[in-house]
């Protein structure tokens, strides 16, 4: 009958860590689901209302799914950083559906079911990372972590496991040196040293000659 909505083209995709399936439909329109979406489809099939709202709603979470996917290779991200990036890169015609918010969530939830998305490897892997290239203490490690969306309680862990009384001295030693190379001695140097979130105590005895 004219105007009727069937699928024109089906192909299904088993490689990689996120098979899907690829529709066309007559009309032009096409829509790429996760494989389990997909799974109980046919070529030829027609397609009503419901089903194209459905098939839109999938080929969103895909696209997230995908994107999310893309980003969480390049290096160990946060759930809230992940979240924050994926928003950026959808386009508003997209961000304004009423159920994009809970696709990212379902989005967010699957990358971390699959092991590419870890809040405690994430926030680690920062910490050590920060411990290796900058002189910071374990108070500006730490609000350097709820930034970026790392809850007080777990960046309490992290930091319990990743800044030793070794890991702290040596980036306190880098943080002094990096001061007393640009000029800075005395009440400023110890000052600075605060700023950067090291202890009052250690700063103070490490100063003195007493926390080497």
């Amino acid at each position: 009958m004219e105007g009727e909505i069937s699928i024109l083209v089906l192909k299904r995709s088993y490689n990689g860590p996120l098979p899907y399936c690829r529709l066309q439909l007559t009309g032009g329109r096409e829509f790429i689901l996760d494989l389990g979406a997909g799974e109980n489809l046919s070529q030829g099939e027609q397609v009503d209302a419901g089903a194209l709202a459905h098939f839109a709603r999938q080929d969103l979470l895909f696209r997230l799914l995908r994107k999310g996917l893309e980003l969480a290779s390049l290096r160990e991200h946060s759930r809230f950083e992940l979240q924050q990036k994926l928003v950026k890169r959808f386009d508003r015609s997209s961000r304004s559906a009423e159920e994009f918010p809970e696709l990212l969530s379902a989005a967010l939830d699957r990358l971390e079911g699959l092991g590419y998305l870890n809040d405690r490897r994430f926030a680690e892997s920062w910490v050590l990372r920060r411990l290796s290239r900058r002189g910071e203490g374990a108070g500006l490690l730490r609000r350097g972590l709820g930034v970026r969306g790392i809850g007080r309680e777990l960046a309490g862990e992290v930091l319990e496991k990743c800044l030793t009384p070794g890991a702290e001295t040596a980036a306190l030693e880098k943080a002094v040196l990096k001061l007393s190379r640009r000029g800075f001695a005395g009440e400023e140097l110890r000052r600075r040293l605060l700023g950067l979130g090291f202890n009052a105590g250690r700063v103070r005895a490490f100063l003195s000659g007493d926390g080497e």
